[in-house]
């Protein structure tokens, strides 16, 4: 209802609605449990979510105009398709709670220059970070078990991945064969060497199996 509506600053909710609540002009479930919709042009920059936040609902921050920064807590355990698509912002600090980036979550996030994702997420999914045009590096946890197709497509800025986990723990993780095309000219830096250790995933093509069984 509300996504072309870039000029929407707030979203007022009558007290009496059994289902949501809004809070500085931002939906949210009754029990603030879910952020529902964050307006595109609301003033500010910056915006933690609230702790009492599990689940940022689908699109609830896509198209937004104005914010440079987001910050999601440790008590978010779950994103939304396309929550952050086609946003202006710059940088996402990402709590523990969460193990899925899902699909087209920050796709045409072209002001996105860079990202770090913690030990907790497990997997990327398809078209994650999709034309993503401006990211240039990288950060990913040692928990990473599946890197889905496109999940970094069209990302030409794309420099660098640094992996906090081992190269033997990265030849474990399953590498979708299209996302491989996309990664092969990507260094892949492991924390064990203090010089970065490089690598590639050149030619490792998966199919659903694990990066180790053909690197």
């Amino acid at each position: 209802i509300f996504w072309a509506n870039c000029s929407l600053q707030e979203i007022n909710v009558h007290e009496d609605n059994a289902d949501f609540i809004s809070v500085d002009g931002i939906v949210f479930s009754k029990d603030k449990s879910m952020l529902c919709i964050y307006p595109m042009n609301k003033e500010g920059e910056s915006y933690t979510i609230p702790h009492s936040v599990t689940y940022i609902n689908a699109g609830a921050f896509c198209f937004n105009e104005t914010l440079k920064s987001v910050t999601i807590p440790d008590t978010v355990n779950e994103l939304g398709r396309q929550a952050f698509y086609d946003t202006k912002i710059e940088s996402v600090t990402i709590g523990s709670g969460i193990k899925t980036i899902p699909t087209d979550c920050f796709s045409y996030g072209n002001d996105l220059e860079s990202i770090v994702l913690p030990d907790s997420i497990e997997t990327i999914e398809t078209n994650a970070f999709w034309t993503c045009g401006g990211l240039k590096n990288i950060k990913i946890g040692t928990g990473i078990k599946t890197i889905y197709e496109n999940a970094f497509g069209n990302c030409y800025a794309l420099s660098a991945i640094h992996y906090a986990g081992t190269e033997e723990q990265w030849s474990e993780v399953v590498i979708e064969e299209d996302e491989v095309n996309y990664l092969s000219n990507i260094a892949i830096h492991y924390s064990t060497d203090m010089r970065f250790k490089e690598a590639t995933v050149a030619d490792c093509i998966t199919d659903g199996h694990t990066a180790g069984d053909y690197c």
